[in-house]
């Protein structure tokens, strides 16, 4: 697993003159600092947060109150403005673990309005699905859909996920997948397929009788 706080020791020795920006977490009651113009960089959200506190004189300024989001998922964003890619997870780790933290970062990002961010985590995505061999199920879908507005391109990529490589044991899923994911899903499916040269109905209409059991 990465150390995004010993990653930040060793990058957040920056000139006095940067102000640090307090984050506050409230799961752990934790406080995650970052400079500030490195967390303004590209996030629309922080740059609002921070305009109307910040003076020339001014090196300090109550914590921005994250809400409820999880520690590791700040963690994991404070990394990324530092060292700007992504941490390489340990092959050890579960998949399933790997997607869910980067869904959690997607909508995260959402959030915070970092469109780079997101970006890079949709890239974080795809080489999980093929380092691990898996995709985001489950949870991880209500974490993105729950997230998320429609036409998001996260639920582009979940929905192309079904599309080209659902298989039937993902039927398991489908019970508590996201009413909009099946949608979405459906209308990527529907582009995808190519035209059939039969209507089935048409030649063997029979396939749809109902058995009489008399």
């Amino acid at each position: 697993m990465y150390h995004p706080l010993t990653t930040l020791r060793s990058l957040t020795r920056r000139s006095a003159s940067d102000p640090i920006i307090k984050l506050s977490v409230r799961e752990e009651k934790t406080i995650v600092s970052v400079h500030k113009s490195i967390l303004c960089a590209s996030s629309k959200f922080f740059q609002s947060a921070t305009k109307s506190e910040w003076t020339e004189l001014r090196t300090e300024a109550e914590p921005i109150d994250l809400g409820d989001d999880e520690l590791e998922v700040v963690k994991l964003y404070a990394h990324w403005v530092y060292v700007g890619k992504l941490p390489t997870w340990d092959n050890e780790l579960d998949g399933n673990t790997v997607l869910t933290s980067l869904c959690k970062a997607y909508v995260f990002g959402e959030k915070i309005m970092d469109t780079k961010y997101k970006n890079m985590v949709i890239d974080g995505l795809s080489a999980a699905t093929k380092k691990y061999n898996k995709y985001p199920l489950g949870a991880a879908e209500k974490i993105v859909y729950d997230g998320t507005p429609s036409g998001s391109p996260a639920r582009r990529l979940l929905a192309d996920f079904w599309a080209y490589r659902g298989h039937k044991v993902w039927f398991d899923h489908i019970e508590t997948c996201p009413a909009d994911l099946l949608k979405d899903a459906l209308k990527a499916m529907m582009t995808l397929r190519p035209t059939m040269s039969e209507d089935p109905w048409e030649k063997r209409s029979q396939n749809y009788h109902e058995k009489d059991e008399v």
